[in-house]
């Protein structure tokens, strides 16, 4: 009976593994996913375009190992372009959980747009990331780094954007996103820590103060949203919200 049971499972993985993508999609993938243009099979795939939620994807191509399937625990390579960078992968599914090991991903932070809490922001952001775990579609854990580039934010009283600098986030928390973060150089320093729970509540702190090269604008807007400088001439803040 076991042999039975075991090639029955292979024989439907290996159905399911050659079912067309384009049906199969239909059937197995969250109610917010969007694919367009698919070809290829569950086992090896390609979808022209994508969006999961407010995020668009482009060239989507999938790689399915096929043992995972008969595991029931479906496991292999994604590769997608992500507005102007991309993104790389290896996933693995079970149960409520999305374990994405390995990532590495790359863009312009206008991609995101409609996920950040600061309207306007600009900049790059990269990700290398030795697993994030994605649970119900929200992340549970990370761990690695994010950095941002040439980040920006819209200026207060209008006119041109107020430039910040590059940063670098290291996330190693295991209750929603948790890290501390650090200037890489620019018009300011600033280090702290931010969090973002299961429940889409986010905190940022930490303390910060103009260089000398920040302009007038910039140093305007540490003094509003921070508080009196301390001996070092460091002024501590603090953001809290929910996305």
């Amino acid at each position: 009976m076991r042999w039975i049971a075991l090639s029955a499972g292979a024989y439907l993985a290996f159905v399911t593994a050659l079912l067309p993508a384009d049906v199969a999609w239909r059937w197995l993938a969250a109610d917010d996913l969007r694919l367009a243009g698919v070809q290829g099979t569950v086992w090896s795939g390609r979808a022209a375009l994508a969006s999961a939620g407010p995020v668009g994807f482009r060239d989507v191509r999938w790689q399915v190992r096929p043992w995972s399937l008969l595991l029931a625990r479906p496991q292999g390579l994604l590769e997608t372009g992500l507005g102007d960078g991309f993104l790389q992968t290896e996933v693995r599914i079970g149960g409520s959980d999305i374990v994405l090991s390995g990532l590495t991903a790359t863009c312009s932070l206008s991609v995101l747009a409609s996920a950040l809490p600061i309207a306007g922001i600009r900049g790059q952001v990269s990700l290398q990331l030795a697993e994030l775990v994605l649970r119900d579609g929200w992340p549970a854990s990370a761990r690695g780094q994010l950095r941002l580039n040439q980040l920006a934010v819209p200026s207060l009283v209008g006119g041109d954007p107020i430039a910040l600098g590059n940063f670098n986030v290291t996330l190693s928390g295991t209750d929603g996103l948790q890290g501390a973060f650090q200037d890489q150089g620019g018009p300011m320093e600033v280090r702290g820590s931010a969090g973002l729970t299961a429940a889409g509540e986010y905190d940022i702190s930490g303390l910060v103060r103009a260089r000398p090269e920040a302009d007038a604008a910039l140093r305007r807007g540490i003094e509003l949203l921070t508080g009196a400088p301390d001996a070092d001439g460091m002024r501590a803040f603090s953001l809290t919200g929910t996305l």
